[in-house]
């Protein structure tokens, strides 16, 4: 797309913001399934460093969102199927990922590095279209839902419909602390816990892994948690047993409220539906942590071969690859895309247009200004009014800025957030409904919460006052 019709384009269209700290080279796949299911020209990526923040036609997303609702509300099967369609694709994927893996990457030839990349992008394409479904209720998933409870006669508190959209299932985080204190459990009575252990880091060696950074985590790693544990047992019991016990209350709210309120059994489907959501939200995160861990190791390869850091390397498209040497000239175009870049894929195979420099400062600018509003206003997640410093946290290195009481503020948050999350006063999210990772944990945390407050990053900056109104849902600079 050339530059007039795409500053037309971004004039034309009714934008919403998503993104954080994210690999160029880890989104490619998840981006282009996005412009496949919206259109090519309802799409527009950005990226600054680590940081990739994306724009798609709010109103494109809503029109999708509502199809789903049709779908929905009639009964369940219809999530019901997509979501067992999506495991079937991603366990294909993971399989597909653990054979290629099984031969050393400095094994792969040129044709195989390409033809395996080729094979695991269509398979991870096809995957995340049919899980999309999340994203397009972020913008106006809670509007929608607020005037489904309208029609349907039903009255209910925030904190009424944060449970019936709450998820049936711990999220991953919570299983492995669950998991991991039962071992320590054991460990503490003697017995011997090396084959738990072991069989607990294969089942939780990504766990730390986001969009971005990739490690993965050895049996020591879990080995000194489980000590750690023991020297606070007690209370890391309770703890667990806390978690799981406002899961089983959790559960049982839902069928009181849904008796006590007397809601429809289609409104049912409704909440249902964004229930399965936002566990399947967790789920994909779950896949996207293991997949990124096998593309790491490409870049690790990359960087074997062509003796070009790791941190340009994150900046790969997927059809800069011929062979394990990379084209001349490659490392003066990554450090382009680093400096900064937007960019929008095409629908042809290897079809992308990108701008740099001054154009590229011209196309953020006015994509910032797009979404910029008198007043910063979201959808309230957690109840609560707080009055506190802002931290603006766009990557991990931004977490040693958080202080307890700080009112963190940030494109979104993910499972590694949690440390500073749970010293924080409160949170402010530029994206999110009421099932995301943010939604979800202030919840737990009893903390108040705004979320879809666009441009809070371009807006707020760090030191800032304000007054965070969960319940008005607004934000105030004092």
């Amino acid at each position: 797309m050339k530059y007039a019709k795409l500053v037309k384009n971004i004039k034309t269209k009714n934008w919403y913001r998503q993104g954080g700290e994210l690999s160029f080279f880890y989104t490619f796949r998840p981006y282009k399934s996005i412009y496949i299911l919206l259109g090519y020209n309802n799409c527009v990526n950005t990226q600054k460093g680590r940081v990739n923040i994306a724009y798609f036609n709010k109103d494109e997303e809503t029109k999708k969102a509502e199809e789903i609702i049709k779908k929905a509300t009639p009964g369940r099967e219809y999530i019901n199927k997509r979501i067992k369609k999506w495991h079937h694709l991603n366990d294909q994927m993971t399989k597909l990922l653990q054979s290629r893996y099984r031969r050393p990457l400095s094994r792969w030839n040129d044709q195989e590095l390409v033809d395996n990349l080729e094979e695991i992008t269509k398979l991870f394409l096809d995957c995340w279209v049919v899980s999309l479904i999340i994203e397009v209720f972020d913008p106006e998933g809670d509007k929608i839902l607020a005037e489904l409870i309208k029609q349907d006669g039903a009255s209910l508190s925030s904190e009424e419909i944060a449970i019936l959209t709450s998820p049936d299932n711990l999220t991953e985080q919570q299983q492995e602390f669950v998991e991991r204190i039962r071992i320590a459990q054991e460990s503490a009575a003697g017995k011997d816990i090396s084959g738990q252990l072991a069989e607990h880091q294969q089942k939780y060696f990504w766990i730390k892994n986001n969009w971005y950074n990739v490690r993965e985590l050895p049996e020591k790693y879990f080995r000194d948690l489980i000590e750690d544990d023991k020297h606070s047992l007690n209370k890391r019991i309770k703890e667990s047993e806390k978690i799981t016990k406002t899961l089983n209350n959790s559960r049982k709210e839902k069928k009181t409220i849904v008796a006590d309120k007397k809601i429809s059994p289609q409104l049912q489907n409704i909440f249902y539906l964004f229930s399965q959501m936002a566990e399947w939200r967790d789920v994909r995160k779950k896949s996207i942590c293991i997949a990124n861990h096998y593309f790491y190791q490409i870049l690790k390869q990359f960087n074997r071969v062509n003796d070009i850091g790791i941190e340009l390397l994150h900046f790969l498209n997927l059809w800069d690859i011929r062979g394990w040497k990379l084209p001349p000239g490659i490392e003066d175009e990554l450090k382009k895309r680093q400096a900064g870049i937007v960019y929008l894929y095409g629908s042809k195979k290897t079809e992308w247009s990108c701008f740099y420099g001054e154009e590229a400062q011209a196309l953020y600018n006015l994509l910032d200004k797009s979404i910029i509003q008198a007043e910063l206003k979201g959808m309230c997640a957690s109840r609560g009014t707080i009055e506190g410093i802002v931290k603006v946290v766009k990557t991990n290195k931004d977490f040693s800025k958080v202080q307890p009481g700080d009112i963190i503020v940030a494109p979104m948050t993910r499972p590694d957030y949690l440390p500073i999350m749970k010293i924080a006063g409160g949170i402010v999210t530029e994206e999110g409904g009421l099932t995301c990772h943010a939604a979800i944990v202030a919840r737990e945390l009893k903390i108040p919460c705004v979320v879809g407050v666009q441009a809070a990053t371009s807006v707020l900056e760090d030191g800032d006052r304000i007054k965070l109104d969960a319940e008005g849902e607004v934000i105030e600079k004092l």
